[in-house]
């Protein structure tokens, strides 16, 4: 297993970069969990599927109501 890798500078700048916007996609990741911290995985589902069965009746009412018209 190496312990020393030589790469361009080029190569070395890019890694940082990608790096640096791992560490500000987990850091967002981290943010949205925060509120959710206390709450129990079966509830957060519960919400989830509450929020996705509001979304198709509204989607469908206006289909409807377009149809309708």
């Amino acid at each position: 297993m190496p312990r020393v890798t030589v790469v361009s500078m080029e190569d070395y700048r890019r890694l940082q970069a990608m790096d640096e916007q791992d560490r500000e996609a987990w850091s967002i990741v981290e943010a949205m969990r925060a509120p959710c911290r206390d709450v129990s995985p079966e509830e957060l589902e519960r919400a989830a599927l509450r929020s996705v069965a509001e979304a198709t009746a509204r989607r469908r009412a206006e289909r409807d109501a377009a149809a309708e018209e």
